[in-house]
């Protein structure tokens, strides 16, 4: 049976990767130890040191007041709040309110700068608000007044982020944008 090991011969590094990663042949059976018992001994062949590395990296726990990405309740129940046909428990939950719920936590904004938000772009706009904060757009930059009209009402008006951002700037107004 021939082999359907590739060959790496001209690159031992290219072949020791492929040999780490690929599935173990029926008759091979895996390498002595786990992956990570294997890791440890390359680190400590190599003179790498792992835990101090692991402990350089940023920690992927969010800030107290930003919500998880799955974390919504909150949102879903303002959300149901501020619409009169959610109150009285016939709708609970809607998928509209579900889903606009679930894009606004997706955006990982607090509370209070979500509240800020909602009140300038408009509660059921998330859509809105991701495009405004791709853009560079801040939430105190929304209030600022370019061409006789505070940004948020050109929005909320139907103008996009980028036309705004074009009106400023050629009317010389700095909207203290954030870089892309």
């Amino acid at each position: 049976m021939p082999s359907t090991r590739p060959d790496f011969s001209g690159d031992p590094a290219a072949q020791a990767i492929y040999d780490y990663l690929a599935p173990h042949s029926q008759g091979a059976g895996p390498l002595p130890g786990g992956r990570l018992e294997r890791a440890a001994a390359i680190a400590e062949r190599e003179g790498l040191d792992l835990a101090a590395d692991i402990r350089r990296l940023p920690s992927r726990r969010p800030a107290p007041d930003r919500p998880r990405r799955q974390d919504h309740g909150w949102i879903l129940q303002a959300l149901q709040a501020a619409e009169p046909r959610y109150r009285g428990g016939r709708h609970r939950g809607g998928r509209r309110a579900r889903a606009v719920a679930a894009a606004w936590a997706l955006l990982g904004l607090g509370r209070s700068e979500w509240a800020r938000w909602t009140q300038a772009v408009g509660l059921w706009e998330p859509a809105r608000a991701e495009a405004c904060l791709r853009a560079g757009l801040t939430v105190d930059s929304l209030e600022v007044v370019v061409d006789g009209r505070q940004i948020r009402r050109r929005l909320r008006g139907g103008e996009s982020p980028d036309a705004v951002i074009a009106r400023a700037a050629a009317t010389g107004v700095d909207l203290g944008r954030r870089s892309r």
